[in-house]
């Protein structure tokens, strides 16, 4: 099931989630927007990780990069709650 899920943050800034799940596991997942991460390296490298993860590992992962990566615009939980918009069966 693919779902897009879209917030527009106060201050005029956007993020988008586009993921797809088979079998209760991300098979795709691209987060976009109109915000800045650094270093964009670790942004790509949090995407891949979620690939092959439950909903539920997938926040765990995103609560991880927490530290890793600064996001300018958007923060990790404006990410998480579009996340948790995804029905879980």
């Amino acid at each position: 099931m693919h779902y897009t899920k879209y917030k527009k943050i106060s201050g005029g800034k956007s993020v988008k989630i586009d993921l797809e799940i088979i079998d209760g596991k991300i098979v795709k997942f691209i987060l976009s927007g109109d915000f800045f991460a650094f270093p964009n390296e670790k942004l790509e490298e949090m995407e891949k990780k979620i690939i092959g993860k439950s909903i539920d590992e997938a926040e765990k992962i995103i609560n991880k990069y927490k530290y890793k990566i600064n996001l300018i615009g958007i923060s990790f939980n404006d990410i998480l709650s579009l996340l948790n918009e995804i029905p879980i069966s």
